[in-house]
C-alpha cells in the first residue's frame, strides 16, 4: 500500500506517520474496496519551491481530505496543516469531525497488513 512512497521524496516525518496510519487507506487513484474503507487524501504543496530543487520535493504543509462514505455516514471535509508538527493533530481532528474512532487490530493472522 505504501510502496508509492519509496518512489517519491517526502519528509521523514510523513513516511513514519503514513506507516502509523495503517488502519486508514491513503487514497491514490481508485481503491477497490469502496465502502469497506475510510479514505483520506494527503495533498502536499509544491508551489514556489526553489528552482534548483528536485521535482519530487514538496513543502511540509498541505491539506488532508476525508472522502464521503454514505454507507458509513461520513461527510467529506478538508483540513489544512502547516508543518509536520501539526500533521497527526490534524489527522485526529479530521477523523473526530466525523466521529471516526481508530482501534488496533487484534493479533490475528487474517488481519495482518502486508
Amino acid at each position: 500500500m505504501l510502496d508509492f512512497i519509496s518512489r517519491i521524496v517526502v519528509p521523514n516525518f510523513l513516511f513514519y506517520y503514513l506507516v502509523l496510519l495503517h488502519t486508514l487507506v491513503i487514497k491514490i487513484g481508485e481503491y477497490p474496496h469502496g465502502d469497506n474503507t475510510i479514505q483520506v487524501r494527503i495533498y502536499l504543496w509544491t508551489d514556489e519551491l526553489p528552482k534548483d530543487i528536485d521535482k519530487k520535493t514538496a513543502w511540509s504543509s498541505g491539506t488532508l481530505a476525508l472522502k464521503a462514505n454514505k454507507s458509513r455516514g461520513i461527510r467529506s471535509c478538508e483540513i489544512k496543516f502547516n508543518n509536520e508538527n501539526e500533521f497527526l493533530e490534524k489527522v485526529n481532528e479530521i477523523l473526530q469531525s466525523n466521529d471516526i474512532k481508530l482501534m488496533n487490530y487484534p493479533d490475528h493472522e487474517h488481519v495482518k497488513l502486508k
